[in-house]
């Protein structure tokens, strides 16, 4: 919340960009490590916020992919500028940081 954007939402900011731009909210919820109900509710908020954007798959049309807007990478920016970040990931070991 310090940043302007619950703690869950920069969650779900870091799960898209450690996967990739677009992302889909199966991959988002797997690496979260949250029921797809839960991801599927913060992502439909990150939309309303302007944060995200979700398109459909050219090819597979029943697949969705969840893309940041460019206020999502400013608030991705934002947070991980963050020093909560830098301290959590401090407390990390080496390995813990690899993975």
């Amino acid at each position: 919340m310090q940043y302007g954007i619950p703690g869950m939402q920069a969650e779900v900011l870091f799960a898209i960009k450690a996967i990739g731009n677009p992302a889909t909210p199966a991959q988002i919820s797997r690496l979260m490590f949250r029921r797809p109900h839960s991801v599927s509710g913060i992502l439909n908020r990150m939309d309303k916020a302007g944060l995200v954007k979700r398109s459909r798959d050219l090819e597979k049309k029943n697949l969705v992919r969840v893309a940041l807007t460019e206020k999502g990478e400013r608030a991705y920016r934002q947070a991980l500028g963050g020093r909560a970040v830098q301290r959590i990931i401090s407390s990390l070991s080496e390995s813990e940081r690899q993975k």
